[in-house]
């Protein structure tokens, strides 16, 4: 707990929410910040992107296939464009089918992604989730894009 503790001070760590749904969204950050996370929330692609160009940390991004643009050919070209240290999840309550789809989509333009999150979330697992993510990315799991 320590080691991602002073990961996420040393290095900025910020998790990034991204759903267009509003009670799943706001329950997910409102738990985060109760465990000292700083948290961006975003209701579209564009705001993804635009929280993202920051680049003065690194990013754990759990974003929703299911809203407009996030999904979306264009929206993955852009954050495979960016030069941060990314970590992605999606988020869906749609068919496995999404899910995959979206995420071939992704490692095709080598962005590191990892387990899709299904709906509905339980809050503290989330935050167990998002803890478990940091710990990867202070042990070297997770390739972090220099």
């Amino acid at each position: 707990m320590d080691d991602y503790n002073s990961f996420r001070e040393s290095h900025q760590l910020r998790v990034v929410v991204a759903d267009t749904d509003d009670d799943c969204r706001r329950s997910l950050v409102e738990a985060l910040k109760k465990d000292n996370w700083y948290v961006v929330e975003c209701l579209d692609g564009p705001s993804v992107i635009a929280a993202l160009k920051e680049k003065h940390a690194s990013y754990l991004l759990y974003l929703c296939i299911d809203m407009p643009e996030a999904g979306s050919a264009t929206c993955l070209d852009n954050l495979s464009r960016l030069d941060v240290d990314l970590h992605l999840r999606f988020i869906t309550n749609g068919p496995c089918a999404d899910s995959i789809a979206a995420r071939m989509m992704a490692e095709a333009r080598e962005i590191d992604v990892r387990r899709t999150i299904y709906k509905p979330i339980v809050p503290a697992e989330f935050c167990a989730t998002v803890a478990k993510d940091a710990q990867e990315y202070v042990e070297g799991a997770v390739t972090i894009k220099e």
